[in-house]
């Protein structure tokens, strides 16, 4: 029930969501525009533009990834309203990058492992360390609360879906008023500049939608840490960094195992 009320919590901090939704494009599209002149007319390698964007890209998902840690750890000490805008502490945002990355690795990367994934992150929200990536830990959770995971994994598709939907919707409602407006103004360059706002104010709209439905999803793993509180806590036992480091690795060479096995049966298949 928690989860299905939850989508009421996705709009209780709306200001800080459409306030992240602005921050995220604003530094995407000023980043876009440096970038792309750096690449065509200071240093013209693609190669290097391209690489530039993704690096904005990567800070931008990082930002983020930590307000929905935020997220997760209001839900683990159930507050109702949504956390405010993460502190834009490089250093931080590193270190929360750094530590997707071993997730990423640990626990979708290599297929197998994607069931745990919400552990993982309820473990990252409470502790913030290497404890995140304990598959152990996660597995014997997992094992203990086997109809609780699925229920959380129903309502995350549930929610995720509807953050897909939602702001294909809200674009595709923007861009009929776009060609409702060129169609009643006709072809002035007025109805152009409108047409243009709504498709512009359709992508922010489309944005915050999506970012609510994030946090609606983020919150639901919350949830289920708080309801589950005694699984975090058991995996402080044992914890260490060189275990962290260790399951990494491992997830590490798992994941380029399966990534050459998929590109491979990819390769197979375009040649058959």
């Amino acid at each position: 029930m928690d989860c299905l009320k939850a989508v009421k919590y996705g709009a209780s901090n709306f200001g800080t969501i459409f306030g992240m939704a602005l921050r995220v494009l604003g530094v995407y599209v000023a980043a876009a525009i440096i970038f792309g002149i750096i690449g065509v007319f200071v240093i013209p390698r693609l190669w290097l533009a391209v690489l530039l964007a993704l690096v904005a890209a990567a800070i931008l998902l990082t930002y983020f990834l930590r307000f929905c840690l935020d997220v997760v750890m209001s839900g683990l000490e159930n507050i109702d309203q949504a956390p405010n805008y993460p502190d834009l502490n490089v250093v931080e945002l590193v270190a929360t990058g750094a530590k997707a990355l071993g997730m990423l690795v640990v626990y979708f990367l290599p297929i197998v492992t994607i069931p745990l994934l919400p552990l993982g992150l309820v473990a990252l929200g409470y502790f913030n360390d290497a404890r995140a990536c304990d598959v152990v830990w996660a597995f014997r959770a997992a094992r203990r609360r086997p109809a609780e995971l699925a229920v959380l994994w129903l309502m995350l598709a549930v929610w995720g879906a509807a953050g897909v939907l939602g702001p294909a919707l809200v674009m595709l409602l923007f861009i009929s008023f776009a060609k409702e407006t060129l169609r009643l103004f006709g072809w002035h360059w007025l109805a152009h500049v409108l047409g243009l706002v709504l498709v512009v104010e359709g992508v922010v709209f489309a944005v915050v939608v999506g970012f609510m439905f994030a946090a609606v999803c983020f919150r639901c793993i919350g949830i289920f840490g708080w309801r589950h509180r005694a699984l975090v806590e058991a995996s402080s036992l044992g914890a260490s960094r060189l275990r962290g480091v260790g399951f990494v690795s491992a997830g590490g060479v798992l994941s380029a195992i399966v990534v050459l096995l998929v590109v491979s049966l990819m390769v197979a298949l375009s040649a058959w």
